[in-house]
């Protein structure tokens, strides 16, 4: 399974778990605006 593979399958049970309204990043985000908070990141490290 490729790590984008893996990203996408955590972000789907995510969203269907976390009803609030928050920004999704896949992948780290380089930088985070006071407008996307809340927010949730799936990224992988050491992968």
């Amino acid at each position: 399974m490729k790590n984008s593979d893996i990203r996408k399958a955590v972000l789907t049970a995510l969203r269907r778990n976390i009803s609030d309204a928050v920004t999704w990043f896949d992948g780290r985000p380089g930088f985070l605006d006071e407008q996307d908070l809340p927010a949730v990141a799936v990224y992988l490290s050491d992968a």
